[in-house]
């Protein structure tokens, strides 16, 4: 059965407190979900791409490197055709890769359609806040690699007793299938 919600106005038809003289009007009525959602729309996720979305936050590396592809592939194939290092540098594409890198400790690099982010400091590829390198060589297909860090393995196949053999850094492709997405008519 549907609710249907009121409110009280004034004869004005402001909208007054319960304790006030005043009428009840119809304020909307709310459908109850009877049967589970049985299909996903993937558009609903589409949208979360969009800068600003309340779900923008919580998205995964992947994700993150859709979101700048998308941007930038709206540069690249909109109406006004720009180049790759063109469409990066516009505003709104800068503005989504702030969500993706911290521009006090971190910076990126351009190689071969391929970001690649940097620690200031150490100048090592890594991205605490989202991939480490995003191949974006189609723009609307974007592959994202993230740094694992995995403990050294010395000379006799035995794990590194200390320290000083450091840690192997290594490139890992994330699991991210290869489709094609459209938004906004792209």
């Amino acid at each position: 059965m549907p609710v249907i919600t009121v409110k009280k106005v004034d004869s004005n038809g402001a909208v007054v407190a319960l304790h006030e003289k005043g009428r009840y009007v119809f304020d909307g009525m709310v459908f109850h979900l009877e049967e589970k959602v049985r299909r996903y729309s993937p558009t609903v996720n589409r949208i979360a791409l969009v800068r600003g979305h309340a779900f923008a936050p919580a998205l995964t590396n992947n994700e993150k490197a859709i979101r700048v592809g998308m941007y930038v592939s709206g540069h690249m194939y909109g109406q006004k055709a720009y180049s790759f290092m063109e469409s990066l540098g516009m505003a709104d594409v800068q503005r989504v890769l702030d969500d993706v890198y911290d521009r006090d400790t971190h910076t990126y690099e351009v190689m071969d359609q391929t970001l690649i982010f940097r620690d200031l400091a150490t100048g090592d590829v890594g991205n605490p806040r989202g991939p480490a390198t995003i191949d974006m060589s189609d723009p609307k297909n974007v592959i994202a690699h993230d740094v694992v860090r995995e403990p050294a393995v010395n000379r006799t196949g035995y794990l590194a007793a200390n320290d000083d053999e450091g840690l192997e850094d290594e490139i890992e492709l994330a699991n991210m299938p290869r489709q094609e997405y459209r938004q906004f008519g792209m």
